[in-house]
């Protein structure tokens, strides 16, 4: 798990506070906060409110931050979870789509040995954010996935 601090100052955006890592006054101790970042290295919503929060309660009182920079700072966080919730959407219907549909997977396993499974999608399991295709007992991820078809391809000889 890596630690990153962040900057805060009155007049930066929040992408410029997620982005800078220096360190500018002899306040900066009071300015800068340490976030964990996500396995992905992106911040989520919780994030964004704690930077939002540090660089208020260290904002410089004599020049306050601008209420329409404010403002566009939480519709970036409205916008940010809307296309979160649509991608989590998009993604859960991909997989809810696949059941019944013949696919070829390539797994490789932690040996080194690959396996390809095909057949009809029987069930599909959701278990923290990821999807876990069935086709009998075997399992595999959307990534191991190669094709996708309605039926199985029907050789020519």
């Amino acid at each position: 798990m890596s630690v990153t601090n962040y900057n805060y100052t009155s007049t930066a955006s929040y992408a410029d506070s997620a982005s800078s890592t220096s360190s500018t006054s002899n306040t900066a101790a009071a300015r800068t906060s340490s976030t964990t970042k996500k396995k992905s290295g992106a911040l989520d919503a919780d994030d964004f409110l704690k930077l939002f929060i540090k660089q208020l309660q260290n904002q410089d009182a004599t020049s306050p931050m601008d209420s329409s920079e404010m403002m566009n700072q939480i519709t970036q966080l409205s916008n940010m979870q809307m296309m979160q919730n649509m991608a989590n959407y998009s993604k859960s219907n991909y997989a809810v789509s696949l059941v019944g549909k013949y696919v070829k997977s390539i797994v490789a396993s932690s040996n080194g040995s690959v396996e390809i499974i095909s057949g009809t999608i029987d069930r599909v399991v959701q278990k923290n954010g990821e999807y876990t295709f069935y086709i009998g007992e075997k399992q595999f991820t959307a990534d191991d996935i190669v094709e996708v078809s309605t039926e199985p391809a029907k050789t020519t000889t």
